[in-house]
């Protein structure tokens, strides 16, 4: 995924055509989508589903450590990030497609390094399939030490990956490394829009979840009184201060402040 580290559009073979292939996040994070695995019935692909919903489902992946100690395979705001870029790309995936995910995210430690998750996800046999195969690289430092892309690996089918995952609800652990979620009814591809309409991806990309989807997809909100609107303001001053102090840099800082203004 050497695309991640050029200034500008990603290369053209990738972005060529009426659907780009390539969804750059951040400076280290990005999905692509590319031909499924040799040998992989096929997916049932396009998929809309809203930005709520993922989100939902992939908040629900945790990390098992020594004993019985786990921590969410993605943050908050990495997920704030992500989820409105991955409905979209879902969203305009074919049958052959698989959905790559690389994302890094600041984790627990405003200070720290910048580690690295990275994925497969596709949808088959009426199931949502996220394969995960990194978990805390860091890819991050690897770059800057040698100045050359890191080698990644995505998750396959074919073979484990040491991670070990936990996931509650009506998810199944196929494996220590693969979770599969069940989708109601078949995924459905991309409606019919009728002149002045916004198209299914766009919708899925702003968080609009399909018409048919029940409303438990979405998650539940804080309320919007006085106290919300106050952490708010004192999250954005919190990110100023850093930005200003230079530990976080300003596309960190655009990144963060977008997410927080998304939540109002």
């Amino acid at each position: 995924m050497d695309f991640l580290y050029t200034r500008g559009a990603p290369p053209r073979a990738d972005n060529a055509g009426a659907q780009p292939r390539v969804w750059k996040v951040g400076e280290f994070s990005a999905l692509r989508l590319v031909d499924a695995e040799p040998g992989s019935a096929g997916a049932r692909h396009p998929v809309v589903l809203g930005a709520e919903r993922w989100r939902a489902l992939l908040a629900q992946v945790e990390l098992r450590g020594d004993g019985d100690r786990r921590t969410a395979l993605f943050s908050a705001d990495e997920l704030a990030d992500l989820t409105p870029v991955l409905a979209r790309a879902m969203a305009v995936a074919g049958p052959g497609d698989d959905l790559l995910l690389l994302s890094s995210a600041r984790r627990g430690n405003l200070l720290s390094a910048p580690l690295s998750v990275t994925a497969r996800l596709f949808v088959q046999d009426r199931q949502l399939n996220l394969i995960v195969h990194d978990t805390r690289r860091d890819a991050y430092s690897e770059f800057r030490a040698v100045q050359r892309v890191p080698a990644f690996e995505f998750g396959s089918r074919r073979a484990a990956s040491p991670a070990r995952l936990h996931v509650d609800g009506a998810a199944q652990l196929r494996r220590g490394d693969w979770v599969a979620w069940p989708l109601d009814g078949e995924p459905a591809p991309p409606a019919r829009v009728q002149p002045g309409a916004p198209a299914p991806a766009a919708a899925a990309a702003a968080g609009t979840p399909p018409a048919a989807a029940p409303a438990a997809n979405a998650l539940p909100t804080k309320p919007r009184d006085a106290a919300f609107y106050a952490e708010q303001e004192e999250r954005l001053r919190g990110l100023q201060r850093l930005r200003d102090a230079g530990l976080l840099s300003e596309e960190e800082f655009q990144r963060k402040r977008r997410a927080i203004l998304d939540s109002l």
